[in-house]
C-alpha cells in the first residue's frame, strides 16, 4: 500500500507589521488570551505533528517567538530573509526527509481565523491537483484609478492563505525563480512556473490582520468563540508514621521527618491541581484515570498524573489560564519552597510560571492539620475552552 503523503506547514511570521502601528509586531500581539501567531499555529496541529511545523521569524524577535510557542513542541524556527519569497524559500530548504509528493502548506501568521474545514478541504484537493489556495469573494465594487473602469468582480477573487502544494511543485518554482523577488504569494510563483493552481473558496472568516481595526474585529470573533471554565480541587493525605528524611510536595522533595501516606508518592499538592484541571474540562477526577486499585501506579511520581491532565486539556484545544494552589498544614513550613514549587509545576505543565500561584496557610492548630496529622491542599484553576 502506498504511503500517505506527509504534511509540512510553514508559517510566515518574519514581518515587522509597520502598518499595524505598534512597537510589538502584530503576530506577537495578545489576542483573546494568546498571541496571533499561536492562534495560527494551533489551527494546524490537528492535521500534522508539531515537529512538521516550522515558523519563519525575524531573528530580532526570538524572545517574542519563544514566549509564543511554549509547550507546542515545534520544529526549530527558521530565520527569514529580506522579503517574503526568500523567507519561504528558507523554510522549504529547512525541511528534512521530505518527498516530492509530500504536501507543503504555507500560511501567514496574521490570519488566525482560518477554520479546520477549509484546511482539510485544501489538503484533500492538493493530493490530486498538486497546488491549491484559499480565496475569498470580492464584495465591494472595484475601480481602476488609472481609467476609472469598474472590473467585473464576478471574475475576481481575493487570494488568501493557507496555500498548499506538493513539495516537487513548490520547490521547483522557487528554484526556477531564485533571482526574482517580486512575488507576493506562492500561488502566483507556481503559476509563473507553468503550473495550475486550484482555487478553493473559503467558508469562514479568514481575513488578514493588517490594521488595529482588523485586530479588534478578530478579538471580538475569538472572544465569542471561547469561554472560561473554573475547576476546583481538594485533597488530603495523612502523615506516615515511618521515619523519613524528605516529603514530596508540589513536585519537589522538602526536608521533613515524615512522608505522606498514599498509593502513589502522595503529593497532595499535585493531586489537588490535577483534580481541579480535570474538573474544569469535565474529564472526571484523578481516580478515574489512575485508579488506586491498579498496582501499576504504586509509588508513581504524581508529575505523571499532572502531565496527563495537561495532555487531555491540549487534546480538547483548551488552555490553562491560571492555577491558584493553597497548601494547608502546620509542618513543614512552605514559605521557603513556594518559588521552587512554582517552577516545578510550570515545568511539568509546560506553561509560564506567571500562571501559577502557590500559597500556604494553617488552621491555627485546629483540626487534623492543626494536630499535625496530615496535609490538605485546595486549588482553583481557570481553563479557556472552545464554546
Amino acid at each position: 500500500m502506498l504511503e500517505k503523503p506527509k504534511i509540512f506547514v510553514l508559517i510566515a511570521a518574519a514581518g515587522s507589521g509597520h502598518r499595524f502601528g505598534s512597537d510589538i509586531p502584530k503576530q506577537y500581539q495578545s489576542l483573546a488570551g494568546k498571541t496571533v501567531l499561536r492562534h495560527s499555529i494551533e489551527k494546524f496541529l490537528p492535521f500534522t505533528s508539531p515537529d512538521h511545523i516550522r515558523v519563519i521569524i525575524d531573528a530580532d524577535h526570538i524572545n517574542l517567538y519563544q514566549n509564543s510557542v511554549i509547550g507546542l513542541g515545534l520544529a526549530p524556527h527558521v530565520t527569514g530573509g529580506s522579503n517574503r519569497k526568500t523567507s519561504i524559500f528558507n523554510g522549504l530548504k529547512s525541511l528534512d526527509n521530505v518527498k516530492n509528493e509530500d504536501i507543503i502548506i504555507i500560511h501567514d501568521a496574521a490570519r488566525p481565523l482560518v477554520n479546520a474545514f477549509d484546511i482539510e478541504n485544501l489538503i484533500v484537493r492538493t493530493r490530486s491537483c498538486h497546488a491549491a489556495t484559499l480565496v475569498g469573494n470580492i464584495k465591494d465594487t472595484l475601480i481602476n484609478l488609472n481609467d476609472n473602469s469598474t472590473p467585473n468582480r464576478d471574475c475576481m477573487k481575493a487570494i488568501q492563505t493557507p496555500q498548499a502544494f506538493s513539495y516537487k511543485t513548490i520547490m521547483g518554482a522557487h528554484n526556477n525563480f531564485k533571482d526574482q523577488d517580486d512575488f507576493t504569494d506562492d500561488s502566483s510563483l507556481v503559476i509563473a512556473n507553468g503550473d495550475n493552481v486550484e482555487y478553493i473558496e473559503s467558508t469562514g472568516v479568514n481575513f488578514k490582520i493588517t490594521t488595529k481595526d482588523d485586530f479588534h474585529m478578530a478579538e471580538l470573533l475569538l472572544n465569542n468563540a471561547r469561554t472560561i471554565r473554573t475547576g476546583m480541587g481538594f485533597d488530603v493525605h495523612a502523615f506516615d508514621e515511618k521515619p523519613s528524611e524528605t516529603i514530596r510536595l508540589g513536585g519537589i522533595d522538602i526536608p521533613h521527618p515524615m512522608k505522606l501516606k498514599g498509593h502513589s508518592d502522595a503529593d497532595v499538592a499535585l493531586h489537588t491541581i490535577t483534580d481541579a484541571l480535570l474538573g474544569a474540562i469535565a474529564a472526571g477526577d484523578i481516580g478515574d484515570h489512575f485508579p488506586p486499585s491498579d498496582m501499576t501506579f504504586k509509588n508513581m511520581d504524581s508529575a505523571i498524573f499532572l502531565k496527563k491532565a495537561a495532555e487531555i486539556i491540549r487534546e480538547k484545544n483548551a488552555e490553562i489560564i491560571n492555577i491558584d494552589l493553597t497548601i494547608i498544614c502546620e509542618e513543614p513550613k512552605i514559605g521557603l519552597h513556594k518559588e521552587t514549587m512554582r517552577l516545578r509545576i510550570a515545568e511539568i505543565l509546560d506553561i509560564p510560571i506567571e500562571k501559577i500561584s502557590v500559597k500556604a496557610t494553617t488552621t491555627e492548630r485546629l483540626g487534623f492539620t492543626g494536630r499535625k496529622e496530615g496535609i490538605a491542599a485546595q486549588a482553583v484553576v481557570n481553563v479557556e475552552v472552545p464554546r
